[in-house]
C-alpha cells in the first residue's frame, strides 16, 4: 500500500529529515530519508506591483489577529503613501517573512515604487474569509522610512473590523458611514477617499438597472447610474451624502471603525456632515449635546425628516442622532465638528411621532423648509 506524506515549512529552502516505522517485526526499524523543498507560496491578492533594481529589506517576525498568530496564505502589502501596492509576501504559519519594499525606477515617468524617506504602510489579507485588514505595527530593528538597501524589522497585529448596514428608505436619504472601506472601494492612485460608483456598486440591480436614481453631495455634484454620469471625485468620510432610491433597500460596509470624535471640517453655511459615534446622542434642546463641540457656531441643523434644531430660539424637534445617517448642519464660520462620549439622551427615537397623525407623513424630497411656529 502507497503512504502519502505531507510537510508545511516554515522558510523556503531545501529539507531533509527521516520517516522511522516500527512494529512488532524483530528486526530492527525501518528508516526512511526523506527530502523536501520549501517553495515560496503565490499571491492571489497584492499581486499587482512591480520589481525595480532597489529595495528596502522587511523582516516580518509575526502576524497575529484577535490575539492568535493568523494561519498560512494570509497576505502581506507593503503601500506607500500614495496609497500604491510596492511589495508582498505570503504568510507561513509559525515561521518568518521577509519582504522586498520596492523603490521607484528613476528610468520611468511613472512613479511605480517608494521614494527616500517615504513612510512604508501595511496591509493584510485573510485568504479564507477574504477580508482585508489594516494593522497596528510594532517595529523591533531599523527603520521603516524607505531607503535604497534599508532594513526593518517588525511585528504585526491585524486590526478588528466592523459592519454596518446602511437602511434606505423608498424616495431621498440623508446617510453617512463610519467605517474606512477596505481598499477594494479606492480608484487607482486615489487615497483622498473611497470611489464614488465603487462605494454604491452593490445596490446595482443588473448592467442596465440600479437602485441608486441619483446620489449629490453638499456642493450639488451628482452621480446618475442611469446616465453614468459622475463628477464627484472621491466620497468624503466626513461627509454625508443625499440619496434618491427607487425602493427600500439596506447596503452592507465593511471597515476599520472610525473614531467617534474624529474631525469634521465643516465651512460657513449649509454643510452635510458625517455622524461616526456608534451610540445615539440626545439632540434636543437646551443643551443640543450632539454638537456641543461647535454648539456657538449652530445656527441651524437638519434631519433627513425636515425635523430641526435653532439653538437662537432654544428648539429642537429632532430625534437622537444616529449612526448610518448624515445631518445638514448650518454654521456662521469655519469650524472643526467633534462629536462628544455618549450621554444618556432620552428624546424620541425617529418617527416615534409619526404615530396617532391626523395627516399622512409627507413624501421625502431633496429640498425642505423649517418653520418655528410661536404661537
Amino acid at each position: 500500500s502507497e503512504i502519502s506524506i505531507s510537510f508545511t515549512p516554515v522558510d523556503v529552502g531545501d529539507y531533509n529529515g527521516t520517516l522511522t516505522i516500527t512494529s512488532n517485526d524483530p528486526n530492527d526499524p525501518l528508516e526512511i530519508p526523506l527530502t523536501g523543498i520549501g517553495v515560496p507560496l503565490e499571491l492571489q491578492y497584492f499581486s499587482n506591483f512591480n520589481t525595480t533594481d532597489v529595495n528596502h529589506s522587511v523582516l516580518v517576525l509575526s502576524l497575529e489577529h484577535n490575539g492568535e498568530p493568523v494561519p498560512t496564505g494570509w497576505e502581506i502589502g507593503l503601500f506607500t503613501p500614495d496609497n500604491l501596492l510596492a511589495g508582498a509576501g505570503v504568510w507561513r504559519d509559525g515561521g518568518r517573512l521577509g519582504i522586498s519594499a520596492w523603490g521607484d525606477d528613476a528610468q520611468t515617468q511613472i512613479i511605480d515604487g517608494f521614494r527616500d524617506n517615504e513612510l512604508i504602510a501595511f496591509r493584510v489579507w485573510d485568504n479564507e474569509a477574504d477580508i482585508e485588514y489594516y494593522v497596528d505595527t510594532e517595529l523591533i530593528d531599523g527603520n521603516l522610512s524607505w531607503s535604497t538597501n534599508g532594513f526593518a524589522a517588525i511585528n504585526l497585529t491585524a486590526l478588528p473590523t466592523r459592519e454596518m448596514t446602511v437602511a434606505f428608505g423608498e424616495g431621498w436619504n440623508i446617510i453617512s458611514i463610519n467605517v474606512l472601506p477596505s481598499n477594494e472601494y479606492y480608484a487607482e492612485g486615489e487615497d483622498r477617499g473611497p470611489d464614488i460608483e465603487l462605494m454604491v456598486e452593490q445596490l446595482r440591480i443588473d448592467e442596465d438597472n440600479h437602485h441608486v436614481i441619483l446620489l449629490k453631495n453638499g456642493d450639488g455634484q451628482f452621480y446618475s447610474p442611469a446616465f453614468g454620469f459622475s463628477n464627484i471625485e472621491y466620497w468624503s468620510l466626513t461627509e454625508g451624502y443625499q440619496i434618491n432610491i427607487d425602493e427600500d433597500v439596506e447596503a452592507v460596509f465593511v471597515g476599520l471603525p472610525i473614531d467617534f470624535d474624529t474631525d469634521i471640517p465643516l465651512t460657513e453655511g449649509w454643510n452635510i456632515a458625517a455622524y461616526f459615534p456608534e451610540y445615539d446622542l440626545d439632540a434636543s434642546s437646551p443643551e443640543f449635546y450632539v454638537l456641543s463641540s461647535i454648539l456657538d457656531n449652530v445656527i441651524s441643523a437638519k434631519d433627513n425628516h425636515g425635523l430641526f434644531m435653532l439653538p437662537a430660539f432654544n428648539f429642537s424637534n429632532m430625534n437622537l442622532w444616529r449612526e448610518s445617517q448624515g445631518y445638514m448642519i448650518k454654521v456662521d464660520q469655519d469650524v472643526i465638528l467633534n462629536y462628544p462620549v455618549e450621554n444618556n439622551g432620552n428624546n424620541a427615537n425617529p418617527d416615534d411621532n409619526n404615530e396617532h397623525r391626523h395627516w399622512a407623513a409627507p413624501v421625502r424630497t431633496s429640498q425642505n423648509m423649517s418653520l418655528l411656529i410661536s404661537y
